[in-house]
């Protein structure tokens, strides 16, 4: 493991004793936010949404819900308390069968090649160490056209 991939696992670790208050700021500080991004996805039926750094799945959880069964959100943290947090939101919310939540780094994404069709991430890229990097995998995932 290099440095900057264990600062990135002990900068993901160092929510997990947080996650809960982290949660309610992101929900009440965020919302509008998220909303103004995702009003600038437009209707995305049949998409598949990739949520880089998605956290408790604020962005994820909310395009699953606004966008609808048809389209396949994916979020994508190395906190395993965030993701823990964002399945158990997602499955309360019955937005478990198209928001998915998966431990990845955004710098090394274990997607194929285009195959998300938008992508977006609400705060995470200040937090990689590399974050040109993190934009390279964002960009070869998503479809050619796509949207981030």
């Amino acid at each position: 493991m290099d440095s900057s991939d264990d600062f990135k696992v002990r900068d993901a670790e160092s929510y997990n004793s947080v996650v809960e208050n982290f949660d309610q700021l992101t929900d009440s500080y965020s919302t509008y936010v998220v909303d103004r991004l995702l009003d600038r996805l437009g209707s995305t039926p049949g998409a598949r949404l990739l949520d880089i750094g998605c956290g408790t799945g604020i962005v994820s959880l909310r395009a699953a819900s606004r966008f609808g069964a048809s389209t396949k959100v994916t979020g994508i943290d190395l906190s395993d308390g965030m993701l823990k947090t964002a399945r158990r939101k997602a499955e309360k919310l019955g937005l478990a069968g198209h928001a998915e939540f998966i431990k990845g780094d955004a710098e090394k994404l274990s997607l194929p090649d285009e195959s998300a069709d938008c992508a977006v991430s609400l705060y995470a890229f200040r937090h990689f160490p590399n974050p040109e990097k993190a934009m390279q995998e964002l960009l070869r995932v998503l479809k050619s056209g796509g949207l981030v």
